[in-house]
């Protein structure tokens, strides 16, 4: 009989053993086309919850949540996940992820949502241009080429003409996109010398903290479809 605990097809591979073959950038772009995928439909729920609520509130509770589901590794190593070498830093990060929030939600809440959605991706090319000059990484023709064609999508999408003019809800869009890429950086810096759930903790803790001042004077109480759509936000 033949062992049950040997493959009979030598060249067969299970899941994981093929996607540790994929080369890094493989990876890490299908990583960040699942993520803009599901952040996609987080703002088709966000502009539904903002019909009545308002942003700080919805970005309160998507806070709360997030807090809950991190709780265990956040206890698990406590009081050592919130030591970093660079607080100072975490601090910075914060601030800027909370000013991304608000104008990117805000800013999808008022817009349509197509507009808010290809705006809201031309953090890839403010991310690009950073790497650059803070971090010293080489973009090749070829990314360039996709970067400027992405970009000038976006120009196009925002661009005034007889049908719509640009507003403050675009700029905020565009506001929100670059503290994205500020954010982006940052945790590429601070992931090379905290642990993960340090830069989570922070992450959690810090915004949760300064969405609740808004979230207490613009306060109105969810419905029970809109908790359903604040606890999947």
């Amino acid at each position: 009989m033949p062992d049950p605990h040997v493959d009979p097809d030598p060249h067969h591979w299970d899941l994981g053993d093929r996607w540790a073959a994929l080369p890094g950038n493989v990876r890490g772009g299908i990583m960040f086309m699942t993520a803009a995928a599901i952040f996609s439909v987080m703002i088709a729920l966000i502009k539904m919850a903002g019909q009545r609520l308002h942003v700080t509130e919805i970005l309160f509770f998507r806070q709360a949540t997030m807090m809950l589901i991190a709780l265990p590794a956040i206890l698990s190593g406590w009081p050592g996940s919130m030591r970093s070498a660079r607080p100072r830093l975490q601090f910075v990060r914060i601030g800027l992820a909370f000013t991304a929030m608000t104008l990117g939600f805000a800013a999808v809440i008022e817009l349509p949502l197509a507009e808010a959605t290809v705006i809201s991706f031309s953090r890839t090319f403010f991310t690009t241009l950073l790497a650059i000059f803070i971090l010293g990484e080489i973009v090749r023709v070829a990314r360039w080429t996709g970067l400027v064609a992405g970009f000038a999508g976006v120009l196009i999408v925002i661009w005034p003409d007889e049908a719509h003019q640009l507003n403050q809800w675009h700029l905020m869009a565009l506001g929100s996109a670059t503290c994205v890429a500020f954010v982006s950086i940052i945790i590429r810096i601070l992931a090379q010398i905290d642990q993960p759930v340090t830069i989570l903790t922070y992450q959690a803790l810090g915004v949760g903290l300064l969405m609740a001042g808004p979230t207490i004077w613009f306060w109105v109480t969810p419905t029970a479809e809109e908790w359903a759509i604040l606890i999947a936000i």
